[in-house]
């Protein structure tokens, strides 16, 4: 008998790198030994042409086209060919379901339709982050539209057998808002891990040194660096706030400040205002760095990662920092306090508390070399303990044991409804917040009224 069949489908895949896309590069080659895998994902081919998609063996890429001129901050709709999406669901032993846009969301509805056991692996509080992009009108309708999209995760994930999240605060997040899988209780933590050989320190002082001037910044004094996606809920203000206030009182030399991944135009636009001397290039002690396909290279180079986060859920880029020897500061969201040990290989501060913060990055600054050193080491063994193996083994076994689920066949009446109509009308508030977040922003910003 052969490998069983497992559908892997995600709305965020490379060359567009973020979170979703790491992890599941990261498990995909694990998951292969043990499934037969096919991969359901957007077409980012020609929008990232400098990126790569690695080729990975076992796993089979079944890409989708996005929707024309739709974008927000890098980020594209996936269209949805309900003729291919059913399909590969119909050809599946079981369905792996990353993020709930359009080929998430149908994939569930198609899989409930014709009996295929789901799982689904919830990587962020999608209600905030999507409720976050009507902030242009208002904290009145980002509470209305969180609480909508809430109601969207609510029928959707309760689709899965299983959901698996990064983290207990994750976990309490969902339970807090009623987000559970059809067979109740809480969704399953499952840690991530990382690659100890890529996200690796160098030698020491001199070759990180050495490092920074090949990436451009000045190589004698600490860097603090930020990588990741210039979205509302990274709190970039926090940090420029807080850095600002180091460089108002002892002068740029101090340290410098790179944000790492994405361009200008991705940045808030509340941000860049409030910023203006910073962003527009007048501020010798700021780099702003684009999307990277070798982000270790960066975290190679840096002395503080600091991650300022309203919400998380993987702080995947946390671990690889601690990985690479940086001393991580972060918010305590996610899984930051599980993986920080305040003043033993991190630090933690409130979400939006830049005094907290800039009074972190003040203290790091007034300590020994030897005291640094501490801090890093202890930041790699925290990294090192986590395995992307390990990760993959867990995911495999809760996945197995869906399988082992003996699932009623829906009556045809109800899989000809379910599959002719494949739940795009809940998706319509995220499409259109995502569309419309940039524009009405800038519309605001013409008409000078402050979003």
């Amino acid at each position: 008998m052969g490998k069983p069949r497992l559908l892997v489908v995600t709305d965020s895949y490379c060359p567009r790198w973020d979170g979703v896309a790491r992890v599941l590069v990261s498990i995909l080659p694990t998951l292969a030994e043990h499934f037969q895998v096919r991969l359901l994902c957007p077409d980012y081919s020609k929008h990232f042409p400098e990126g790569e998609c690695p080729d990975i063996p076992g796993v089979t890429l079944v890409f989708s086209p996005l929707v024309p001129l739709i974008a927000w901050r890098g980020c594209r709709i996936p269209l949805l060919q309900p003729h291919v999406a059913r399909a590969e669901v119909e050809n599946a032993d079981i369905c792996f379901t990353h993020t709930l846009a359009t080929l998430g969301s149908a994939v569930l509805t198609f899989a409930q339709a014709l009996g295929v056991p789901t799982c689904s692996f919830v990587h962020s509080e999608e209600w905030h982050v999507y409720g976050a992009q009507w902030r242009p009108f208002g904290e009145r309708v980002v509470k209305l539209m969180t609480n909508k999209w809430a109601e969207v995760c609510q029928r959707k994930y309760a689709k899965s057998l299983h959901l698996i999240v990064p983290s207990a605060t994750t976990q309490a997040a969902l339970r807090d808002y009623g987000v559970a899988p059809s067979r109740g209780g809480d969704a399953t933590v499952v840690n991530l891990g990382v690659d100890a050989k890529k996200f690796a320190p160098l030698g020491g002082r001199e070759a990180r040194s050495a490092r920074k001037a090949e990436l451009g910044f000045p190589a004698d004094i600490p860097l603090v660096m930020f990588l990741g996606r210039f979205s509302p809920e990274k709190k970039l203000d926090t940090l420029v706030q807080a850095v600002a206030g180091l460089w108002g009182e002892g002068g740029e030399g101090r340290l410098h400040l790179a944000i790492v991944g994405g361009k200008r135009e991705d940045i808030p636009a509340s941000i860049l205002e409030e910023f203006p001397s910073v962003f527009g290039g007048q501020c010798d002690g700021f780099s702003l760095v684009g999307q990277t396909d070798v982000p270790e290279r960066y975290l190679q180079a840096a002395d503080f990662f600091v991650l300022p986060s309203s919400t998380e859920c993987m702080n995947l880029s946390v671990i690889e920092a601690m990985a690479c020897g940086c001393v991580p500061v972060a918010t305590r969201v996610g899984a930051a306090p599980r993986i920080i040990r305040d003043g033993g290989n991190g630090y933690l501060v409130d979400v939006g508390d830049h005094g907290a913060l800039r009074g972190v990055l003040e203290g790091l600054l007034g300590k020994t070399e030897a005291e640094i050193d501490a801090l890093r080491g202890g930041a790699r063994a925290t990294a090192e303990s986590l395995s992307w193996v390990k990760t993959a083994e867990t995911i495999t076994t809760i996945l197995k044991d869906c399988m082992a689920v003996e699932l009623p066949r829906p009556s045809w009446l109800k899989r000809l409804l379910l599959v002719t109509v494949p739940g795009m009308l809940p998706m319509l508030p995220a499409i259109w917040a995502m569309a419309l977040g940039d524009s009405v922003q800038a519309l605001f910003k013409r008409l000078r009224i402050t979003s």
